[in-house]
Parts: structure tokens; sequence; C-alpha cells
């Protein structure tokens, strides 16, 4: 009685365990892989009809190169993979099947065999084409920001202990300085006024709360 009673938790355990690993496998967003050395696809989770558009028997029994947008690519992943071992964050750039292009990110790693022979490979598979796009957008910006920072007047940037952390290329020009004679100076050293080490310093009364403060200097040494 005992032993039976113990077995039927076992396998009330070990049903629950079951179910819920495939709770996850069904819901998964990400695509759970296996494919052989020769880039056929040996396993897929359902997750690659929603974020790719092909269901499992779309995929499975296919090469892995002919989602690409770049088959060869598909080489390369290899030889990075054997270079490594393991692959974290790798970039793929594959084909919806609705045709636009996608890029993936894949952590990667072997699939060996008891005695250690390697079958081929699995890991997982991730949207970021988001986030792609939000990095050529930010570093877009960033020019864009450049472009005007040096367009201008000149311009520096002092932080609060008055040293010149940055000027542009027209204050390089107007004052015929280099930009690393600049960098790490204190404002004081480079444009010395009567305001200096005084309530009446511009940087003293931006740093209370004035929002703006012109002065003149007689030169810059």
């Amino acid at each position: 009685v005992i032993v039976n009673s113990y077995r039927r938790h076992a396998i009330y355990k070990l049903t629950e365990s079951e179910n819920r690993l495939k709770s996850v496998y069904n819901n998964v967003y990400d695509i759970l892989y296996q494919i052989d050395m020769d880039g056929k696809i040996l396993w897929s989770s359902p997750s690659s009809f929603n974020l790719l558009g092909y269901d499992q028997r779309d995929s499975i029994g296919r090469k892995v190169s002919d989602f690409y947008v770049n088959p060869e690519d598909w080489q390369g992943l290899l030889a990075e993979l054997a270079n490594k071992g393991r692959l974290t964050d790798f970039e793929v750039h594959v084909r919806h099947k609705d045709g636009r292009e996608m890029t993936l990110s894949t952590d990667a790693f072997y699939m060996k065999d008891r005695d250690g022979h390697i079958m081929g490979l699995e890991g997982i598979l991730r949207d970021i084409t988001f986030r792609k796009q939000a990095e050529l957008d930010l570093a877009l910006a960033h020019t864009e920001l450049e472009q005007i920072f040096n367009a201008a007047a000149p311009l520096c940037v002092i932080d609060k202990d008055y040293r010149i952390l940055r000027v542009n290329k027209m204050y390089t020009r107007v004052f015929r300085v280099g930009e690393d004679e600049e960098v790490g100076q204190k404002c004081y050293e480079r444009w010395p006024c009567s305001q200096c080490h005084s309530t009446e310093c511009p940087m003293v009364r931006i740093l209370k709360g004035s929002e703006r403060y012109e002065y003149e200097i007689d030169s810059i040494l």
C-alpha cells in the first residue's frame, strides 16, 4: 500500500512537471529549435508561427538557410559557433513568410550524444527587429545633434567643477585652438574675467537656477 501510494504520488508529480513544461513550450514567444549539422531543421517550437508566420509543418525538415535573407550567412554562424563553442546574442537576418525582413538574435550551442559527439545545434531565437531600429534611430539622432552642435556659434560644455568637458568645431576655429588644448582646463583659467570667484560668476548663477547669463571676456588665455 505504501509503495503504491508513493508510486501514485511520483506519477502525479511527474505529470504535473510535464504539464508545466508543455505549457512553457506551447506559449513561449521565442523560438526553441534543434538543427542537424547539415542545416536541416529537426524540431522547432510552435512559436515559430507567431514570430515568423511558419508553422512546424512548414519548417521541420527544411534547410534553415532557406529562411535566411542571405543563405550564406548560415555558414558564418557555424564558423562562429566552431570558434567560440557557444553563441550569445548572435544576430541573424531572416525573412518572414509575408516577405518582410526581420532581425533575430540567437543563443546557440552544440547538441551532443551520450559519447560527446556533435549531432547538431540547438538554441533559442528572439525578435530584436524593434531594438535594432531603435539603435539606428538613436544613432541618427546623435549624428544630427553632432551636426547642430558643430554648426552653431562657438560652444563649450562645462561641468559643475568649472572644468571644460567639450568644445565645438566653431570654437576651435574662432579661438584658433585645438580641442585637446581646451578639454580638462578650468574655465576661469581660459577666460578670466572680473566675475570669476565671486557670486556673480556665470557658473555660480546658473547652478543657483539662472537659465541664461551673458557676460564679456577680454581674451582667451
